[in-house]
C-alpha cells in the first residue's frame, strides 16, 4: 500500500514493490486495517527506511513531501516529530491547519494539495518546491519549480523525479517541465493529467500531444493554432501575467473568475472577456474591455445592473448619471441638460431646451439643482396660477396663455377684471403711469413722486423721467431720477452745474448738456464733455457766440468748430461781427497757419507746397510761409533764435532745412525751384549750396553757368552750371562757353575749356576721373589751363605708333604698339618686331619679353615651355648648368633630371643634385660587376646588386635597411616585389612619383606600374613597361613596330625616329643638319635644314652656329685672320728666300 501526501493529511492505494526508500526483507506489504498500529510495528522490524522516510500503513514516504501530512522529522526510517504535534505548534502561532478529513470508518480520505518549500541546509530537498514558487489554485497549493532541478519536475502539481518517467512530462529543465506529453498539458512550469482532480477542474478537454483544447470554467484556451505542449495552453481567468506564444502575450482579467477567450487570435496581443469577477466585485465594460470594480466604483455614467448576472452598465448617452436602467437618467449630459423626471419619481428622461417647452406645459429652469442638474419643470412648479401654458420671457416666467380670461399684471396670472389704477393694453392686465405692481402682481401701488414710472415706490425704483430736464440714474431697469442740474446726482450718475436741459448719458457719469442757464455758455470740450461757463471763460481754443435765431441759446464754440470756426484752428480772436469766423493765431499739429489775403486757415503739411513752404514751430505753431517772403518767421528768442525766410523772387520752392541748434541766432532760407518770370534760378553747390534768382547778364558773368530753360521741367529758366549734364552741360566740367546754335538739353550746349573737381579734359570734351582704362592715353596734369587726357600715339606729348602707355610719376613709356611694332625695354620707343607673343623688343626681331609665354634662350621666339637644359626665370628661359636636362636653378647641384648616359646624383634631402655618368659614383657601388644594364630614361641603372644589396631608384641599398621602403628583397641581390607606389623594373624598385621612375611610369599601386609613362601599356600581371626605341621617351604601337611619338632630352624627332641633336637625319624623306656637340634643340619647322640648338654640351660654341666661337670671333674673323697669319708667313719665307738666295748670289 503506498500512501500519498495531501493537504489534510495521507491516502492510501495500493502499489507495486517500492522503489526508493524502503527495503523489503522477504515479506509481503499487507493492506491496512483497523489495526494500523501492528502493522506499523511489523514494518518498522521487518523493514529499513532511508533518512529522510517515514514507514506508515505498509508503505514509505518521504517527509518532504506526502510524508508531511504525518511525519514532521525521520530519522532511520522512524517518525521523531509528528506532524499534527507540528500543525499545533504552528496553529499557537497563528498558521491555519488543513485538518484531515476522515470518512465514517476512520479510513482518510483525499484532500487538498500542499506545496512545501526548500529548506536551507536541509541534507534531502527530495518533494520540495523552490523558493517562493509554490502558488495557490483554488483550495491547492502546487508548486511551478521544483528544489531539485536537475531530477524532478512538477507533475500535476507535485515535485516528482522524473528522471526516467516521460510519460507525462516529457522533458524537463531547471526544476520545470518544459514540454508535456499525452493526454497532459502545461500549466505554470508543470504537467497535469486530465485524470488527475486537479487537472480535471483546469481543463475540459486535452488532445494527445499534450495540449489542452478546452477549458473549465475560470479558464481560457489561448487560440489554438499557435498551441504547443512546450507551453501553457490554458490561461486563468485572473492571471494578469498570462501566456506568451509566438510573440503573442494573452491574459486574464485581475479579480476575474469566468471569462471568455473564443475572440482571441494569433494576430495580435489579447485579454480575455471577464464575464463574472470574485469578492463581490462587479464587470464593468468600456470600449470592449473587461474589468473588476468595486460597487462603489460603478458610477459616473454607469450604474449597477443586476439582470444576469453583478454587471456594472452604462448608462443612455443622454445621461450624466442613472439608477435602476440605463434611461431612468438621475442627472444628465450638456447635449440634453434638462431632467424631465416622472411622475412621483427622481429619475427620468434628458432633454433638450426645444423638447423641455415642446407644447409650453413645461419650461426649463436654468437653477442648477445639488443633486439632479438643470431641471425640466411643469408651468405650476414655477408659481403661476390657473396658466394653461407658460414660457420664460428673459429670466421671467409669464403665463402664454389663459383659457377664458385676460393676463393678469406681469403675465403671473388669469384674471376676470384688471386691479385699480390699471388698464388692459392687448389683453395684458397693465398699471398706469405713476403706479407699478406690488410684489405679488395682484395690485397696483404709487410711485414716488420724483418717478414718472417705477417698478417698484421708493425714489430709487423709477423707471422712466421727465424728459429734457431729468434722466435715470441707472443703465437700464430702475434707477432714481437726476435733474440736469444736479452735480451730485445718484451715484456715479450726474447732472452738471448750471445746465437747463440734457441727455442721459450713454454710460455712468455726467449727464451731456443741450442748453445752459441765463447768461451761461455751453462749452464742448474735446472728447464731448459739457459744461456751463462765463463768456470771460470762453477762452483757451475757445470763442463766445450767440445763437441769433434764440438769444437765449449761448454758446461758447471751439475755434476748430466746423460750422462757426476754423477747421483745426488751436487759438483765435473773436470776429468783430455777428456771424462772421474768429481770426485764427495757432493750428492744431499737424497742421499749419496760412494767410491768404488776411483770411487764415489751418493747412496740412502737403498742402502747403509750391509757392509755400512750412516751418515748425511748436510753442508759436507752424507756419505756411510764401516762397518769396524774404522776411520769414523766427522761432524762439534772443541768441536761441532761428529765422526761415523766402527767396528774393522765387515763385515755387523747398522748405528750409532746419537749423538744429548752432551758436547765435541763425538763418535758413527756402530752396527755390521756380523763379518770377524773366529771372533764371541759379544753383550754386560751394561753398554753402545755394539757389538765387538772378538776370541772364549776372548768370553768364564768370563762365561757370550759363541760362536756358529746362525742357524736362516744364521749360523752367534755370542757369545752369557747365557740370549739370542733365541740362546741357557736361559732367564735371568747371568752366564752359554757350554755343551758339545749341538748344535744349538731349545734347550738349556748352564747350567745355576746363574741367573742375581735378578731373580730366578728354578730346571729345568729357571730363573723366582718370583716363581710358585700357591704357591709350595718359593724364596730364595742368593746374593752370586744366588737366587733359593724351592719347599715347599724340605725336607732340605721346610716342610714335604706341598703342598703350603709362605715366607713372611724369614718365612716359609705352607698353603696346600699333603696326606690328613693339616697344623697347625703356619703352620710348616703338621698333618693328615680327615674334609672335613677343612684348618687348630690345632691337629689331629680338625680344626681350613675352606676353603670356616663354622667352626662348636664342631671344627670337615665345614658347609655351622652356626646352631641355633650361628653366623658366621670370618668363625668361635660362640656361641650366651644362649637365643637367632639367634644373631649379644655374647650379651644377641643381639639377633635376639629366641628359640620356648620365644619371641624377641627388643630395640627402630634396630632388635636386649633381649630374654624373652613368654606372659610375654611387650608382655603382655594390652593384654586381657587369650588372648596370636597367634602362630607364635613356640611362643605365644597376639591374642587380651584391649580396645583402637590392637596387632601389637604381641605388644598391641595404636590403634591410632601407629596402623595405619600396623593395621585397630576392635571395640574388634583386627586388622580388615592389611595395606602394614603387613598381618592378629590370630587378630594381622604382617610385613612380619621382625621378627617374617617372620617367617610365606615371602610376603604380601595389608593387606594380599601372600607367607607363612611355606611352606603352603596363604588362597586367608584372607591371612591367615595354622599352620604347632608343631615343623615345613615349612611343606607340607595339613591340618591333614601335614609332616615337617625343623624344629624350637630346634627340629631335624626324619621321619615326628620334635623332641625336647633333646628328643629321634623312628619315621619312627629310633634310634636317644637326649642329655638334648640341643636346637641346628643336627640329626645323618645314623638316629641312638646321635643327634650332638651344643648349650645346661645349659652352664656348654658340647652338645657333657651333663654328662660332662664344669668346667674341666670329667666322669670318678667323678666316680674315688665318689669311693675313699665311700671308705674313709666306712674305717673311720670301724674303728669307731672297735673303739667302738672291742676296747670296750677289
Amino acid at each position: 500500500v503506498r500512501v500519498t501526501h495531501t493537504s489534510g493529511g495521507i491516502s492510501s492505494q495500493r502499489s507495486g514493490q517500492g522503489r526508493q526508500g524502503c527495503t523489503r526483507m522477504g515479506h509481503s506489504c499487507i493492506d491496512d486495517s483497523a489495526w494500523w498500529a501492528l502493522l506499523l510495528l511489523l514494518q518498522l522490524v521487518l523493514h529499513r527506511c532511508s533518512a529522510g522516510y517515514v514507514m506508515f500503513m505498509g508503505g514509505y514516504y518521504n517527509i518532504s513531501v506526502a510524508g508531511s501530512g504525518v511525519c514532521r522529522e525521520a530519522r532511520d526510517g522512524a517518525c521523531v516529530e509528528h506532524a499534527e504535534k507540528a500543525r499545533a505548534e504552528r496553529a499557537g502561532a497563528g498558521e491555519r491547519i488543513d485538518k484531515q478529513r476522515k470518512s465514517e470508518t476512520g479510513r482518510i480520505v483525499k484532500a487538498a494539495k500542499t506545496c512545501e518549500e526548500v529548506v536551507d541546509g536541509a541534507p534531502d530537498q527530495a518533494g520540495k518546491c523552490a523558493k517562493g514558487k509554490c502558488i495557490s489554485i483554488g483550495e491547492n497549493r502546487v508548486c511551478t519549480q521544483c528544489g531539485k532541478m536537475a531530477t524532478e519536475a512538477p507533475k500535476n502539481g507535485v515535485c516528482t523525479d522524473l528522471t526516467s518517467d516521460t510519460a507525462v512530462c516529457a522533458t524537463k529543465d531547471s526544476g520545470k517541465c518544459t514540454k508535456c506529453a499525452g493526454d497532459s498539458f502545461m500549466y505554470k512550469g508543470g504537467c497535469y493529467e486530465r485524470s488527475d482532480s486537479l487537472g480535471a477542474t483546469i481543463c475540459g478537454a486535452a488532445n494527445s500531444n499534450g495540449v489542452c483544447t478546452a477549458a473549465k470554467p475560470g479558464y481560457f484556451v489561448p487560440p489554438t493554432a499557435i498551441i504547443d505542449a512546450t507551453h501553457d495552453s490554458v490561461v486563468s481567468c485572473g492571471d494578469t501575467a498570462g501566456v506568451t506564444l509566438n510573440t503573442k502575450t494573452y491574459t486574464g482579467v485581475a479579480g476575474c473568475t469566468a471569462c471568455d477567450g473564443s475572440t482571441l487570435t494569433e494576430q495580435a496581443n489579447g485579454v480575455a472577456k471577464c464575464t463574472a469577477c470574485g469578492d463581490g466585485k462587479l464587470v464593468k465594460t468600456v470600449d470592449s474591455v473587461t474589468s473588476c470594480i468595486e460597487k462603489a466604483d460603478c458610477n459616473n455614467g454607469y450604474f449597477v445592473d443586476t439582470n444576469g448576472g453583478k454587471k456594472c452598465s452604462a448608462c443612455a448617452n443622454t445621461c450624466k448619471t442613472c439608477s435602476g436602467a440605463a434611461a431612468q437618467c438621475t442627472s444628465c449630459n450638456a447635449n440634453t441638460p434638462y431632467l424631465k423626471k416622472a411622475d412621483n419619481s427622481q429619475t427620468g428622461t434628458c432633454v433638450n431646451a426645444d423638447d423641455c417647452i415642446n407644447g409650453n406645459t413645461y419650461y426649463a429652469d436654468d437653477t442648477v439643482d445639488p443633486t439632479s442638474g438643470k431641471l425640466c419643470r411643469k408651468c405650476a412648479e414655477g408659481g403661476l396660477k390657473d396658466c394653461a401654458t407658460c414660457v420664460k420671457s428673459a429670466d421671467d416666467l409669464v403665463c402664454k396663455e389663459c383659457t377664458g380670461k385676460k393676463f393678469g399684471l406681469n403675465k403671473k396670472s388669469c384674471v376676470t377684471e384688471c386691479p385699480d389704477n390699471a388698464s388692459e393694453k392687448s389683453g395684458v392686465c397693465t398699471c398706469n403711469d405713476g403706479f407699478t405692481p406690488n410684489a405679488g402682481s395682484s395690485a397696483c401701488t404709487q410711485c414716488h413722486s420724483s418717478c414718472l414710472t417705477c417698478s417698484a415706490t421708493d425714489e430709487n425704483s423709477c423707471t422712466a423721467c421727465t424728459e429734457g430736464t431729468h434722466f435715470l440714474g441707472a443703465a437700464s431697469g430702475k434707477g432714481k431720477c437726476v435733474s440736469c442740474g444736479d452735480a451730485t446726482g445718484s451715484g456715479d450718475w450726474k447732472g452738471i452745474t448750471g445746465c437747463a436741459k440734457c441727455t442721459k448719458p450713454n454710460t455712468a457719469g455726467a449727464a451731456t448738456c443741450t442748453e445752459c442757464g441765463t447768461d451761461l455758455y455751453l462749452k464742448t470740450e474735446t472728447g464731448g464733455a459739457t459744461s456751463c461757463v462765463a463768456s470771460d471763460k470762453c477762452t483757451g481754443g475757445f470763442f463766445p457766440m450767440t445763437d441769433t435765431a434764440d438769444s437765449n441759446k449761448k454758446k461758447c464754440l471751439a475755434c476748430s468748430d466746423g460750422t462757426n470756426g476754423i477747421a483745426n484752428c488751436a487759438e483765435c480772436t473773436a470776429p468783430a461781427q455777428e456771424k462772421a469766423k474768429p481770426a485764427c493765431t495757432k493750428c492744431t499739429t499737424p497742421n499749419y497757419l496760412k494767410i491768404v489775403d488776411g483770411t487764415t486757415t489751418c493747412v496740412i503739411k502737403e498742402e502747403c507746397k509750391d509757392d509755400y513752404f512750412t516751418v515748425d514751430d511748436n510753442s508759436k505753431g507752424n507756419k505756411c510761409l510764401s516762397c518769396g517772403d524774404t522776411t520769414g518767421v523766427t522761432v524762439g528768442n534772443g541768441g536761441s533764435a532761428e529765422t526761415y525766410t523766402g527767396v528774393a523772387g522765387c515763385a515755387t520752392c523747398d522748405p528750409p532745412s532746419p537749423i538744429n541748434g548752432g551758436s547765435g541766432a541763425q538763418t535758413a532760407a527756402a530752396t527755390c525751384t521756380e523763379c518770377n518770370a524773366n529771372l533764371y534760378l541759379k544753383t550754386v553747390s560751394s561753398p554753402t549750396p545755394t539757389k538765387s534768382c538772378v538776370t541772364e547778364a549776372v548768370c553768364k558773368e564768370d563762365s561757370t553757368h550759363f541760362p536756358t530753360t529746362d525742357s524736362s521741367n516744364g521749360d523752367k529758366k534755370v542757369c545752369v552750371s557747365c557740370g549739370t549734364a542733365a541740362n546741357g552741360g557736361i559732367d564735371n566740367c568747371g568752366k564752359c562757353s554757350l554755343l551758339p546754335s545749341a538748344s535744349g538739353s538731349a545734347t550738349p550746349l556748352v564747350t567745355c575749356t576746363k574741367c573742375g573737381n581735378s578731373k580730366y579734359l578728354k578730346a571729345d570734351g568729357t571730363c573723366v576721373d582718370n583716363c581710358a582704362s585700357d591704357s591709350t592715353e595718359f593724364a596730364k596734369a595742368d593746374s593752370v589751363n586744366g588737366n587733359r587726357c593724351v592719347l599715347c600715339r599724340d605725336q607732340t606729348d605721346g610716342i610714335a605708333d604706341c598703342k598703350t602707355c603709362s605715366n607713372a610719376e611724369n614718365t612716359l613709356k609705352c607698353s603696346a604698339c600699333n603696326n606690328n611694332k613693339k616697344p623697347t625695354t625703356t619703352g620710348t620707343a616703338c621698333v618693328a618686331c615680327s615674334i609672335a607673343n613677343c612684348a618687348i623688343c630690345n632691337k629689331e626681331n629680338v625680344c626681350a619679353a613675352c606676353t603670356d609665354k616663354k622667352l626662348s634662350p636664342l631671344k627670337d621666339a615665345c614658347l609655351d615651355t622652356c626646352p631641355a637644359g633650361t628653366y623658366d626665370s621670370q618668363g625668361v628661359c635660362t640656361p641650366c648648368h651644362t649637365s643637367c636636362s632639367s634644373c631649379s636653378d644655374a647650379g651644377e647641384s641643381s639639377c633635376t633630371a639629366c641628359y640620356p648616359g648620365s644619371v641624377l646624383s641627388k643630395g640627402e634631402t630634396g630632388n635636386t643634385g649633381t649630374c654624373i655618368p652613368e654606372c659610375t659614383g654611387r650608382y655603382a657601388e655594390n652593384c654586381e660587376a657587369g650588372m648596370c644594364t636597367a634602362s630607364i630614361g635613356g640611362s643605365k641603372y644597376c639591374s642587380k646588386c651584391k649580396s645583402g644589396f637590392v637596387p632601389v631608384d637604381g641605388l644598391c641599398v641595404s636590403a634591410t635597411t632601407r629596402a623595405p621602403t619600396g623593395c621585397t628583397p630576392g635571395t640574388d641581390g634583386t627586388c622580388s616585389a615592389c611595395t606602394d607606389k614603387y613598381f618592378l623594373q629590370s630587378g630594381g624598385c622604382y617610385l613612380s612619383t619621382a625621378y627617374p621612375g617617372s620617367t617610365l611610369c606615371s602610376s603604380a599601386a601595389d608593387g606594380k606600374c599601372k600607367t607607363c609613362a612611355n606611352g606603352q601599356t603596363a604588362d597586367t600581371s608584372t607591371g612591367v613597361c615595354p622599352a620604347c626605341p632608343a631615343g623615345c621617351s613615349k612611343c606607340s604601337g607595339s613591340s618591333g613596330s614601335q614609332t616615337c611619338s617625343e623624344c629624350l632630352a637630346g634627340y629631335y624627332k624626324s619621321g619615326t625616329k628620334c635623332v641625336k641633336c647633333s646628328e643629321n637625319s634623312t628619315n621619312g624623306g627629310n633634310t634636317i643638319t644637326g649642329v655638334p656637340n648640341c643636346v637641346s634643340c628643336t627640329a626645323p619647322t618645314s623638316n629641312t635644314g638646321t635643327v634650332t640648338c638651344y643648349v650645346t654640351q661645349d659652352p664656348t660654341v654658340d647652338p645657333t652656329d657651333p663654328s662660332v666661337n662664344k669668346g667674341g670671333l666670329s667666322s669670318g674673323a678667323i678666316a680674315g685672320i688665318s689669311v693675313a697669319v699665311i700671308a705674313v708667313v709666306g712674305g717673311l719665307v720670301g724674303f728669307l728666300c731672297w735673303w739667302f738666295v738672291c742676296r747670296g748670289k750677289a
